[in-house]
Protein backbone atom coordinates (compact mmCIF):
# COMPACT_ATOMS: atom_id res chain seq x y z
CA UNK A 1 0.00 0.00 0.00
CA UNK A 2 1.30 3.46 -1.39
CA UNK A 3 2.53 5.78 1.52
CA UNK A 4 0.04 8.17 2.33
CA UNK A 5 2.46 11.81 2.01
CA UNK A 6 2.90 14.38 4.40
CA UNK A 7 1.62 17.08 2.47
CA UNK A 8 -0.35 17.06 -1.06
CA UNK A 9 -1.20 19.85 -3.70
CA UNK A 10 -3.61 18.61 -6.33
CA UNK A 11 -4.34 21.43 -8.97
CA UNK A 12 -3.40 24.74 -6.91
CA UNK A 13 -3.81 28.23 -8.37
CA UNK A 14 -3.96 31.66 -6.73
CA UNK A 15 -3.94 34.70 -8.07
CA UNK A 16 -3.73 38.51 -7.01
CA UNK A 17 -5.77 40.70 -9.44
CA UNK A 18 -4.68 39.68 -12.78
CA UNK A 19 -1.13 38.16 -11.55
CA UNK A 20 -1.74 34.09 -11.76
CA UNK A 21 1.50 33.21 -8.56
CA UNK A 22 0.79 29.90 -8.84
CA UNK A 23 -0.10 27.82 -11.81
CA UNK A 24 -1.83 24.60 -11.18
CA UNK A 25 0.92 23.12 -8.15
CA UNK A 26 0.37 19.58 -8.18
CA UNK A 27 2.70 18.10 -5.65
CA UNK A 28 3.71 15.08 -3.23
CA UNK A 29 5.72 15.77 -0.06
CA UNK A 30 7.22 12.54 1.58
CA UNK A 31 6.60 12.33 5.41
CA UNK A 32 9.31 12.39 7.78
CA UNK A 33 11.75 13.87 4.60
CA UNK A 34 13.48 17.43 4.31
CA UNK A 35 12.39 18.68 1.13
CA UNK A 36 14.01 21.74 -0.40
CA UNK A 37 11.64 24.32 -2.60
CA UNK A 38 14.09 25.77 -4.85
CA UNK A 39 13.62 28.59 -7.50
CA UNK A 40 14.84 32.32 -8.29
CA UNK A 41 12.85 35.12 -6.87
CA UNK A 42 8.80 35.86 -7.71
CA UNK A 43 8.47 31.93 -8.76
CA UNK A 44 5.94 31.74 -6.21
CA UNK A 45 7.44 29.65 -3.49
CA UNK A 46 6.31 32.21 -0.40
CA UNK A 47 2.90 32.23 -1.88
CA UNK A 48 3.35 28.25 -1.76
CA UNK A 49 3.83 28.38 2.04
CA UNK A 50 1.02 31.14 2.80
CA UNK A 51 -1.25 28.54 0.93
CA UNK A 52 -0.45 25.73 3.37
CA UNK A 53 0.12 27.60 6.34
CA UNK A 54 -4.00 28.89 5.98
CA UNK A 55 -2.42 32.19 5.49
CA UNK A 56 -4.34 32.94 1.84
CA UNK A 57 -6.45 30.77 0.15
CA UNK A 58 -6.22 28.85 -3.14
CA UNK A 59 -8.68 30.22 -6.04
CA UNK A 60 -8.58 26.46 -7.02
CA UNK A 61 -7.56 22.67 -5.69
CA UNK A 62 -7.08 20.91 -2.84
CA UNK A 63 -4.63 20.84 -0.42
CA UNK A 64 -4.21 17.86 2.37
CA UNK A 65 -1.70 16.88 5.04
CA UNK A 66 -1.58 13.15 5.75
CA UNK A 67 -4.60 12.43 3.94
CA UNK A 68 -6.79 14.74 5.61
CA UNK A 69 -8.30 18.46 3.76
CA UNK A 70 -6.58 21.83 4.81
CA UNK A 71 -8.93 23.57 3.03
CA UNK A 72 -11.51 25.51 4.71
CA UNK A 73 -9.19 25.74 8.02
CA UNK A 74 -7.89 28.61 9.86
CA UNK A 75 -4.33 29.52 10.22
CA UNK A 76 -5.23 29.12 13.71
CA UNK A 77 -6.75 25.41 13.30
CA UNK A 78 -3.88 24.85 10.79
CA UNK A 79 -1.05 25.10 13.34
CA UNK A 80 -3.48 22.98 15.87
CA UNK A 81 -2.46 19.94 13.52
CA UNK A 82 1.25 20.73 13.72
CA UNK A 83 1.94 23.07 10.92
CA UNK A 84 4.68 25.31 11.50
CA UNK A 85 6.48 28.25 9.73
CA UNK A 86 9.59 30.85 10.02
CA UNK A 87 9.51 33.73 7.99
CA UNK A 88 11.88 35.75 5.69
CA UNK A 89 11.64 38.37 8.61
CA UNK A 90 12.68 36.66 11.83
CA UNK A 91 9.50 38.82 13.75
CA UNK A 92 11.01 38.12 17.03
CA UNK A 93 9.34 40.61 19.84
CA UNK A 94 12.58 43.16 20.35
CA UNK A 95 11.15 43.44 24.04
CA UNK A 96 11.25 40.16 25.20
CA UNK A 97 14.41 37.88 25.98
CA UNK A 98 14.95 34.88 23.86
CA UNK A 99 13.07 32.15 26.35
CA UNK A 100 10.29 34.58 26.42
CA UNK A 101 9.73 34.87 22.55
CA UNK A 102 9.55 31.04 22.72
CA UNK A 103 7.58 30.82 25.43
CA UNK A 104 4.68 33.05 23.98
CA UNK A 105 4.95 30.15 21.32
CA UNK A 106 4.46 27.85 23.69
CA UNK A 107 1.59 29.17 25.04
CA UNK A 108 0.08 29.73 21.95
CA UNK A 109 0.43 25.91 20.57
CA UNK A 110 -2.90 25.31 20.38
CA UNK A 111 -3.67 27.63 17.78
CA UNK A 112 -3.55 30.43 19.22
CA UNK A 113 -1.97 33.65 17.62
CA UNK A 114 1.37 34.93 18.82
CA UNK A 115 -0.17 38.30 18.74
CA UNK A 116 -2.94 37.05 21.06
CA UNK A 117 -0.70 34.86 23.03
CA UNK A 118 1.47 38.23 23.97
CA UNK A 119 -1.84 39.99 24.85
CA UNK A 120 -2.67 37.32 27.68
CA UNK A 121 1.49 37.46 28.93
CA UNK A 122 0.47 37.23 32.36
CA UNK A 123 -0.52 33.13 33.08
CA UNK A 124 -0.90 31.21 36.00
CA UNK A 125 2.44 29.66 37.77
CA UNK A 126 1.38 25.70 37.03
CA UNK A 127 1.38 26.92 33.76
CA UNK A 128 4.06 29.17 33.97
CA UNK A 129 6.11 26.56 34.87
CA UNK A 130 5.20 24.17 32.28
CA UNK A 131 5.52 26.72 29.56
CA UNK A 132 8.94 27.77 30.74
CA UNK A 133 10.28 23.72 31.01
CA UNK A 134 9.25 23.73 27.17
CA UNK A 135 10.92 26.40 26.08
CA UNK A 136 13.83 25.68 27.81
CA UNK A 137 13.80 22.34 26.28
CA UNK A 138 13.53 23.97 22.83
CA UNK A 139 16.03 26.47 22.99
CA UNK A 140 18.57 23.33 24.09
CA UNK A 141 17.23 22.15 20.57
CA UNK A 142 18.47 24.81 19.07
CA UNK A 143 22.30 25.33 21.23
CA UNK A 144 20.72 28.62 22.54
CA UNK A 145 20.22 27.54 26.38
CA UNK A 146 23.21 29.24 27.10
CA UNK A 147 21.46 32.58 25.52
CA UNK A 148 17.90 32.14 27.04
CA UNK A 149 18.24 36.00 29.23
CA UNK A 150 19.57 37.45 26.22
CA UNK A 151 17.11 40.29 23.80
CA UNK A 152 16.93 39.71 20.35
CA UNK A 153 19.31 42.90 19.87
CA UNK A 154 22.21 40.74 22.32
CA UNK A 155 22.05 37.89 19.41
CA UNK A 156 23.66 37.50 16.17
CA UNK A 157 21.38 37.22 12.85
CA UNK A 158 22.09 33.48 13.07
CA UNK A 159 20.83 33.47 16.95
CA UNK A 160 18.02 35.10 16.14
CA UNK A 161 17.12 32.74 13.16
CA UNK A 162 18.21 29.73 15.81
CA UNK A 163 15.30 31.24 17.80
CA UNK A 164 13.08 31.81 15.45
CA UNK A 165 13.35 27.98 14.40
CA UNK A 166 12.84 27.21 18.21
CA UNK A 167 8.88 29.36 18.36
CA UNK A 168 8.30 27.18 14.99
CA UNK A 169 8.95 24.17 16.65
CA UNK A 170 6.68 24.98 20.15
CA UNK A 171 3.71 25.90 17.62
CA UNK A 172 3.93 22.50 15.80
CA UNK A 173 6.22 19.71 14.65
CA UNK A 174 4.44 17.84 11.85
CA UNK A 175 4.89 19.94 9.39
CA UNK A 176 8.04 22.42 9.47
CA UNK A 177 8.34 25.17 7.18
CA UNK A 178 11.21 27.30 6.68
CA UNK A 179 11.46 30.28 4.36
CA UNK A 180 14.62 30.57 3.66
CA UNK A 181 16.68 29.83 6.83
CA UNK A 182 20.13 30.18 5.65
CA UNK A 183 19.55 33.86 3.83
CA UNK A 184 22.21 36.74 5.37
CA UNK A 185 24.06 33.90 7.06
CA UNK A 186 28.40 33.75 6.91
CA UNK A 187 29.44 30.54 5.65
CA UNK A 188 30.04 29.63 9.58
CA UNK A 189 26.60 30.14 10.55
CA UNK A 190 25.28 28.47 7.44
CA UNK A 191 27.75 25.67 8.49
CA UNK A 192 25.62 25.57 12.22
CA UNK A 193 22.41 25.46 10.74
CA UNK A 194 22.70 22.66 8.53
CA UNK A 195 23.99 20.47 11.43
CA UNK A 196 21.03 22.08 13.67
CA UNK A 197 18.20 20.77 10.54
CA UNK A 198 20.17 17.24 10.48
CA UNK A 199 19.23 16.90 13.87
CA UNK A 200 16.05 18.39 13.86
CA UNK A 201 15.18 16.10 10.99
CA UNK A 202 15.00 13.35 13.11
CA UNK A 203 13.02 14.92 15.27
CA UNK A 204 10.72 16.75 13.04
CA UNK A 205 7.67 14.64 11.00
CA UNK A 206 8.62 16.57 8.05
CA UNK A 207 10.37 20.05 6.57
CA UNK A 208 10.03 21.75 3.79
CA UNK A 209 12.01 24.83 3.20
CA UNK A 210 12.71 27.83 0.81
CA UNK A 211 16.15 28.35 0.04
CA UNK A 212 18.47 29.93 -2.64
CA UNK A 213 22.15 28.51 -1.09
CA UNK A 214 21.84 25.32 -3.78
CA UNK A 215 24.58 23.45 -2.25
CA UNK A 216 22.75 23.52 1.42
CA UNK A 217 19.87 21.91 -0.64
CA UNK A 218 22.21 19.35 -1.76
CA UNK A 219 23.53 18.79 1.09
CA UNK A 220 20.82 19.06 3.48
CA UNK A 221 17.73 17.70 1.59
CA UNK A 222 15.93 14.26 0.66
CA UNK A 223 14.06 15.72 -2.22
CA UNK A 224 14.08 19.02 -4.04
CA UNK A 225 11.49 20.62 -6.08
CA UNK A 226 12.32 23.41 -8.97
CA UNK A 227 9.54 25.95 -9.33
CA UNK A 228 9.20 28.78 -12.07
CA UNK A 229 7.22 31.41 -12.45
CA UNK A 230 4.52 29.54 -10.03
CA UNK A 231 4.80 25.75 -11.74
CA UNK A 232 7.05 22.99 -10.60
CA UNK A 233 9.44 22.29 -13.23
CA UNK A 234 10.98 19.13 -12.06
CA UNK A 235 11.01 17.53 -8.54
CA UNK A 236 13.11 14.69 -7.62
CA UNK A 237 16.82 13.65 -5.56
CA UNK A 238 18.83 16.90 -5.35
CA UNK A 239 21.95 15.77 -7.25
CA UNK A 240 19.09 15.08 -10.25
CA UNK A 241 17.45 18.42 -9.51
CA UNK A 242 20.13 20.66 -9.72
CA UNK A 243 21.83 19.43 -12.82
CA UNK A 244 18.61 20.22 -14.60
CA UNK A 245 19.48 22.60 -16.99
CA UNK A 246 16.26 24.40 -16.51
CA UNK A 247 17.44 24.90 -12.99
CA UNK A 248 21.11 26.21 -14.11
CA UNK A 249 19.18 28.34 -16.61
CA UNK A 250 16.59 30.12 -14.33
CA UNK A 251 19.49 30.36 -11.68
CA UNK A 252 22.40 31.68 -13.96
CA UNK A 253 20.94 33.02 -16.94
CA UNK A 254 22.70 30.25 -19.51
Amino acid sequence: MPEVPALRLHGVRKAFGAAVVVHDVSLDIRARATTGLIGPNGAGKTTLFNLVAGVVAPDAGRIEMHGQPLLGLSAAARAARGISRTFQEIRLFPTLTALENVMVACQGNRGERLGTAILRWGIAAADQRRVQARAEELLAAVGLAHLADRLPTELSYGQQKRVGIARALATGQELLLLDEPAAGLDPDAVRDLAALLRRLAGQVGTILLIEHNLELVRELCDEAVFLDAGRVVVAGPPAEVLEDPRVWRAFMGL
